[in-house]
């Protein structure tokens, strides 16, 4: 069996916590590096009179999802972005991706929760009723990378055909013209990290039907941050020290957008306040290595 020779299928469930059919459609996304792990806990039992044990009892069967993702445009609801940003608490609401507090089971929520499963050369790895989080690499010129962890429910490994998408023939989108403004203000930027860093836990409930004694997963807490270098200026020019000591907040939007031709995916929110400024170096220009929180909550993507 080949390690090369696999797919990643993703989709979002009509029933958070029912796993979901995949087919071959679900699998059409450039995945890199997917990996899927069970990490149910072990107790061990000890064996009265004896240095051994007892036969060990797995407790919930957990799972996780790793991979990454290069970034699409080419629509106002990219199909990756219906999966995997709605698995992350950020659905799409008819014209953006917004974030929403609300569980995937609540009414009206646009968070989902997803069943993944890795088709790995005539096997499959399959995690359900899972949500998780995504961190967005933008590095200049370059395209966009987003990595994705996902926590949920394992299923047993079984034998299965792996998935035949039809792959897109799209250009990944790059971050470059970006029109980034940090509450109006410009820097020089190399690199910039976007973390949604959302807090994920598994919902107990033992009386679900399929025995995991979980219903599902949900976002339970999250404060998205924005890491990146820009080059270093004048005190002047722009005192990042003095608006982190005096805890100030931006007074306008945070925005940027990525590219691809015709198609753009701008980032915008509001709020921003610095976090842990320190000089840095890059090829010998000085730089600040500095955080961005965004403390409202309301970051969006929007495709076009």
């Amino acid at each position: 069996m080949l390690d090369r020779l696999r797919v990643m299928g993703i989709k979002f469930e009509a029933t958070p916590g029912t796993a979901e059919s995949l087919a071959d459609a679900d699998g059409a996304f450039y995945v890199l590096n997917p990996k899927i792990v069970q990490d149910a806990k072990e107790d061990h039992r000890e064996k009265e009179g004896s240095l051994g044990e007892w036969p060990l009892v797995t407790g919930a069967p957990t799972g996780t999802a790793t991979f990454s993702m290069e970034m699409f445009g080419g629509a106002a609801n990219p199909a990756w972005a219906l999966a995997c940003l709605a698995g992350c608490g950020m659905g799409y609401n008819g014209s953006k991706f917004i974030l929403t507090a609300l569980a995937p089971d609540a009414v009206g929520s646009t968070s989902k929760s997803l069943t993944i499963g890795l088709y790995q050369n005539g096997r499959v790895l399959k995690i359900y009723g899972a949500m998780g989080n995504a961190v967005f690499h933008f590095v200049s010129g370059e395209r966009v990378v987003v990595d994705y962890t996902f926590k949920g429910k394992w299923a047993a490994p079984a034998d299965a055909t792996i998935l035949a998408p039809t792959w897109t023939t799209a250009t990944p989108l790059k971050w470059a013209n970006s029109s980034l403004s940090l509450g109006g203000y410009a820097p020089k930027i190399a690199k910039l990290d976007l973390d949604l860093q959302n807090e994920v836990y598994l919902r107990p409930d033992a009386n679900h039907a399929d025995l995991s004694g979980i219903a599902h997963a949900m976002i339970t807490k999250r404060l998205p941050q924005i890491k990146m270098d820009p080059e270093a200026v004048l005190i002047a020019t722009k005192d990042l020290y003095a608006e982190w000591k005096a805890g100030t907040e931006t007074g306008s939007a945070v925005t940027w957008v990525a590219r691809a031709g015709a198609d753009d995916a701008t980032f915008s929110g509001t709020k921003g306040m610095w976090v842990g400024p320190n000089p840095g170096e890059r090829s010998g220009l000085l730089t600040d290595e500095v955080t961005m929180q965004l403390n409202a909550d309301d970051l969006e993507i929007t495709f076009t």
